[in-house]
């Protein structure tokens, strides 16, 4: 996969001839100041990457690969567009799979786990002994996600006694619970544009703005 190579390529008077790994050349271009180098997929490990110019000495540039985040999940291959978004999400703890060899990334995205992800990005905070929803048991992997959520206003629940952790969360929903947890800046973006705009429910209204600002 393409590599950005940023540091200590430029030589005063010299073209940059080769790059190589381990004796083998490289495929290579210069993109915007950088040397962006065509790498194979490599195990973990320090690589020396020599940069060759054709009137002096080469750099040497020590590669740090770093054993893939998700490379536990057999359902994340590298190629897919969300691959780097699960190694994100994975190496910042604020995800981990729904089983230990298992992301899901084709699966639903349910309430419960919309919380848990924001509980664990603002560092898992204490959360209150009571939870408002009797749908939430006390010792659910979410119970203090969903808890903490209440208490600070980012979750009503789809009744005030029920919170339906299960179910899968609508764009609505979603914008909402983002928009409570991030804070109104003021930013609403012209709805009128989305054919669709009439179907949003009126609760959501100001947070589909949002979003979409």
């Amino acid at each position: 996969s393409p590599r950005a190579l940023r540091a200590g390529v430029a030589r005063s008077g010299a073209q940059l001839a080769a790059v190589r790994l381990s004796g083998k050349e490289l495929g290579w271009r210069l993109e915007d100041g950088a040397l962006v180098v065509s790498a194979p997929a490599l195990d973990p490990g320090e690589y020396a990457v020599s940069i060759e110019f054709d009137a002096c000495a080469p750099i040497v540039w020590r590669w740090q690969v770093r054993e893939c985040p998700s490379a536990a999940f057999r359902d994340v291959s590298r190629g897919p567009w969300y691959h780097s978004a699960v190694d994100w999400a994975v190496e910042n703890e604020l995800m981990n799979g729904v089983a230990s060899d298992r992301f899901a990334p084709q699966g639903d995205f349910t309430r419960a786990m919309l919380v848990t992800v924001l509980y664990r990005a603002s560092g898992s905070p204490e959360a209150p002994a009571g939870c408002p929803f009797t749908d939430v048991a006390p010792d659910r992997w979410y119970s203090d996600a969903v808890a903490w959520a209440a208490r600070e206003g980012i979750v009503n629940g789809m009744t005030p006694d029920r919170f339906a952790p299960d179910a899968p969360i609508t764009r609505e929903q979603l914008v909402t619970v983002l928009f409570r947890w991030a804070g109104d800046d003021g930013v609403r973006a012209d709805l009128s544009a989305f054919p669709d705009a009439g179907s949003v429910a009126r609760y959501a209204r100001a947070a589909t703005a949002w979003a979409c600002g």
